[in-house]
């Protein structure tokens, strides 16, 4: 989790390419996960070269000893980058929330969240959509349960 960190975070981000999120025990500073959000273009035709605006998340870590716990530590480091993700498109516009799983098994997880998909850009690799609509309506609810 740490190695991106330290190379990579504070140099894009000062360079305004994203910015990273800290989630931090405030009791002991340990570091218990991040987020990083960039601004990103999506392309509705390729035909016509139409595109969206998008906030793109770059990244999602939680600490390993935190994983697979319950309540699910990961949905609500997610939850707060949905609020951030909000806050952004409602600044300078987007309409989807982006994120590029790494793997094929990481496809369930952002599913199940209302992730669709990308159809197109074969140069992307594997990306999936889901409306700041619907991001707005999942916090929501998770805010008010």
């Amino acid at each position: 989790m740490d190695r991106w960190l330290t190379s990579s975070a504070r140099r894009d981000g000062g360079e305004g390419n994203n910015r990273t999120h800290l989630w931090v025990d405030c009791e002991t500073q340990e570091l218990l996960g991040y987020f990083t959000l960039a601004p990103a273009v999506i392309t509705d035709n390729p035909f016509t070269g139409q595109t969206r605006p998008a906030i793109l998340l770059a990244k999602l870590a939680i600490a390993e000893h935190l994983r697979g716990q319950e309540p699910k530590q990961g949905h609500a480091l997610l939850y707060e980058a949905f609020r951030v993700a909000l806050e952004a498109a409602d600044l300078v516009g987007g309409r989807y929330l982006v994120v590029d799983p790494q793997s094929d098994a990481l496809v369930p997880y952002y599913e199940d969240l209302g992730f669709e998909l990308a159809e197109g850009d074969a140069d992307q690799g594997l990306r999936m959509l889901l409306k700041m609509s619907a991001v707005r309506r999942a916090f929501q609810e998770q805010a008010g349960s």
